[in-house]
């Protein structure tokens, strides 16, 4: 039988405990080097300063283009792969800016902010259908396996087939 819709109740606790996955987003695209020490972090500085091109210049000291891309990177992701301070700074720049170097326990960072990438949050009238959907599946899956399960538990009790299809 079909499973019963799921109640208004039941779609705002379920949208309540996911508001993350519908939450407006923010993600960014961004090149960084990492230096080895403050001096050569500043030497790179200077050449952004002097008219020389992120990639010019990140090839100078050793970086490849694959070396330096960073896409769609969250504030919280690039601060687990790099530092807290270095996201912070990497998120508080406008497109198209470059950070001063920051420090971290990998090195010094220089990021540039390549682009910005906006995700506006949906409210709960917007995808009240779809969750109504994926709870309404959820239940079929788990009334299917309850009664996997009890038929199992039946013959390992010792019925027959016919006594479990009645």
């Amino acid at each position: 039988a079909a499973s019963p819709r799921p109640t208004d109740e039941a779609i705002r606790r379920y949208y309540e405990t996911n508001a993350a996955r519908y939450a407006a987003q923010e993600t960014r695209d961004l090149s960084q080097v990492v230096l080895p020490n403050q001096q050569a972090a500043q030497q790179f500085a200077a050449k952004l300063q002097g008219g020389t091109s992120f990639e010019q210049a990140a090839a100078e000291a050793g970086f490849s283009a694959g070396d330096i891309r960073q896409a769609g990177q969250t504030r919280s992701g690039f601060a687990s792969v790099s530092s807290p301070e270095v996201a912070a700074a990497a998120f508080s720049a406008a497109q198209g800016a470059v950070t001063q170097p920051v420090r971290s326990d990998f090195g010094w960072h220089i990021v540039r902010v390549d682009a910005i990438n906006r995700t506006e949050g949906r409210r709960l009238e917007a995808v009240r259908d779809e969750i109504a959907q994926q709870l309404t599946e959820q239940k079929t899956q788990d009334a299917l396996a309850d009664l996997v399960t009890r038929i199992e538990d039946s013959i390992a009790d010792g019925a027959t087939l016919e006594e479990v299809a009645q």
